[in-house]
């Protein structure tokens, strides 16, 4: 089992993302999916997110040159998004992230095109839309997981697979 020390030490690394590899070597478990990356929100908010690989961004960076480096470094899909860091057993969080991620296959998909979420804020968020078959049943065997694990998740968006590329003025 993760260890309190080890997953503090973990939630405290985790902006940056961790591979399966990481938990395995600091738990003693067997490494899953080796290479994934596993993406928490920095600060005070965390999520369960997939990085992006590099032939994806690669293709972002060529079809959309107006998105910065350090966005295309960082982009990834939420899956689910957690909500304030600070309330959350980090160790009940990393073994459903890493007890669900051990059984998931690779995903494939194509990106659909651009879209803009309208949020009311003074900008909004522009989107590339991700479409594979595979991500809707990835996002119910999350939250499946998360509740069983005990573990509250937002409800309040349907899900919609996509990477943040800019913000926009909302005018």
């Amino acid at each position: 089992p993760v260890s309190r020390e080890v997953a503090e030490r973990m939630m405290g690394e985790i902006g940056n993302g961790f591979k399966p590899e990481q938990v395995a070597e600091q738990t003693g478990q067997k490494p899953v999916l080796p290479g994934k990356t596993i993406k928490v929100a920095g600060a005070d908010s965390a999520m369960i997110a997939l990085r992006i690989p590099e032939p994806i961004r690669a293709e972002i960076k060529q079809k959309y040159p107006f998105v910065d480096s350090e966005t295309l470094n960082n982009l990834h899909i939420t899956l689910i998004y957690l909500g304030d860091s600070r309330t959350l057993d980090k160790i009940k969080v990393i073994r459903a992230a890493s007890d669900f991620a051990q059984y998931q296959a690779p995903i494939k998909g194509v990106l659909q095109g651009l879209a803009r979420f309208v949020n009311g804020q003074a900008v909004d968020p522009l989107v590339v839309t991700f479409d594979s078959p595979q991500m809707p049943r990835l996002y119910t065997g999350l939250a499946n997981c998360l509740e069983t694990y005990q573990i509250p998740y937002h409800k309040e968006h349907g899900f919609i697979p996509h990477m943040t590329l800019a913000y926009i003025p909302s005018d």
